[in-house]
């Protein structure tokens, strides 16, 4: 049995013989939520970060593997509150999300990783920017 907070694993079925539930409907890093906690999915978020390891600087437009709880994907950071970052410095980074939007929490701690790069941080904002890269297709 899972409570709340706990992370888990669900065998599904559907209950209506017509509904079939394929393997692309789902995916890792989603999550089992009420309906009063009224889930968003975000796009960018804030995090205090500190880069423990990185040969020469970072910049905005630098990519790298988020870990943050069940989730791993790829984020780009739009922006920083220095020019640049070394090993051992601290800053409030915003990182967008590359791929698909995640659900994510104040609070959660975070890994980011690309090579010999290494970077631990903690979500400090969750930014609802409304971007949303489907609508801008539909635009065209």
């Amino acid at each position: 049995s899972a409570e709340s907070g706990q992370h888990c694993s669900f065998a599904l079925r559907s209950l209506v013989k017509r509904e079939t539930l394929k393997k692309n409907m789902f995916r890792k890093g989603m999550v089992l939520l009420g309906p009063e906690i009224q889930p968003r999915a975000v796009w960018s978020f804030k995090a205090e970060v500190v880069i423990l390891h990185h040969a020469t600087t970072i910049r905005e437009g630098y990519q790298a593997m988020i870990h943050c709880g069940i989730i791993r994907q790829c984020a780009a950071v739009k922006h920083m509150s220095c020019e640049l970052l070394r090993s051992g410095d601290k800053a409030i980074v915003t990182f967008r999300w590359c791929y698909h939007a995640e659900y994510v929490n104040l609070g959660e701690t975070l890994l980011f990783r690309e090579g010999r790069t290494k970077g631990l941080g903690r979500i400090v904002e969750v930014v609802d920017d409304g971007y949303n890269p489907l609508m801008r297709e539909a635009e065209k």
